[in-house]
């Protein structure tokens, strides 16, 4: 049975945090879990962090527990959370975890952020395209009969896709409803899926996201100073991007990573310039800090302009609509009456 994940990043981000902290000031392992469900959490967070600390106390590891719950837990987080404790760099780790989770729950709330209003005017379109065929166009119809007025073909289909619908309410509703959950799921599998991401890759913005991602990633594990190869293949199991067993095969051969981030992932020429850079100087880890926080703003900054962008072209497709309702709907009332007086 395929596992549903649902994970929340600002909730992974918290504890990753909280449990480095009271870890770090000498608190038991054990102890610091149930400390944890002091905090804001959601209840599936805080049940499986009760089983994560009753696993500890049967003699489980830190990352054993945490992998029964891999729909709440990333891959990547339980396999670098099991290398820390091998290493003993588990404070270190977490901490980075926690930054990590938290950059990628901020550009997945501007995602969220940029996307509502243009959602909210498309939803209010189609709303009022449905109320019009439902009430509107059955009352316009009446005026056209009792003016016997010679109408266009177009308002013609349209009058009977409207007298359909109502005589026929529930298999317009089925329709409707088909379409608006079949297509998501026909997109979602597996071949629809590539074609998908292959045509959202066209658009420079959603690049600039996966590339910031991808290097936000790529930060943490050199900062945590983890194995890249073993991390990497975590990502992999993770998220089932080809892109990560890509990196991790050129890794494998011995190449630079600014040499292999160039070949398979094409990112900006600034990022391979900064990753040179901090190669060739021996601060890789400063620099990849400094990448990230630059390449987010970047995407926000990018994210706003966009929605500026997409809120007055909405508002252009609506008034189109609203001129094409008068012309095919309001028009022929007046030749109608403009015939009638002649």
């Amino acid at each position: 049975m395929k596992i549903i994940k649902r994970y929340s990043f600002n909730d992974i981000s918290i504890i990753c945090e909280n449990l480095a902290n009271l870890y770090e000031d000498g608190i038991q392992i054990t102890k610091a879990i149930e400390l944890l469900n002091d905090f804001p959490l959601k209840k599936n967070y805080k049940e499986s962090l009760k089983i994560i600390r009753d696993e500890i106390e049967y003699g489980e590891s830190l990352g054993e527990s945490f992998s029964k719950f891999k729909s709440l837990y990333p891959t990547f987080l339980i396999g670098m959370i099991s290398i820390g404790e091998r290493t003993g760099k588990l404070t270190y780790i977490l901490k980075e975890m926690s930054l990590y989770y938290k950059r990628k729950d901020s550009m997945k709330k501007e995602i969220i952020s940029a996307s509502i209003y243009p959602i909210f005017l498309i939803s209010a379109m189609l709303f009022i395209t449905i109320t019009f065929f439902i009430f509107i166009i059955p009352s316009l119809s009446d005026v056209y009969s009792s003016m016997r007025a010679d109408i266009p073909k177009i308002t013609k289909i349209l009058i009977k896709a409207s007298n359909y619908l109502n005589e026929n309410p529930f298999i317009a509703l089925v329709y409707i409803v088909l379409w608006g959950i079949l297509l998501p799921i026909i997109l979602l599998k597996s071949r629809m899926k590539i074609i998908t991401k292959q045509i959202l890759c066209k658009f420079k913005i959603i690049n600039e996201i996966k590339e910031y991602e991808i290097i936000l990633l790529i930060k943490v594990i050199v900062s945590s100073g983890t194995n890249i190869s073993l991390a990497l293949k975590y990502c992999e199991e993770d998220s089932n991007d080809k892109v990560f067993k890509e990196l991790n095969k050129e890794i494998l051969k011995g190449s630079l990573l600014s040499e292999v981030l160039e070949e398979v992932v094409s990112p900006s020429k600034y990022t391979i310039a900064m990753i040179k850079l901090g190669e060739e100087s021996g601060s890789l880890d400063d620099r990849l800090e400094s990448l990230t926080n630059t390449l987010n703003k970047r995407c926000t900054e990018k994210l706003k302009k966009l929605v500026s962008l997409i809120q007055p072209s909405i508002m252009i497709v609506m008034s189109f609509v609203v001129i094409l309702f008068i012309s095919i709907f309001v028009l022929p009332i007046f030749d109608g009456m403009y015939g009638g007086i002649k």
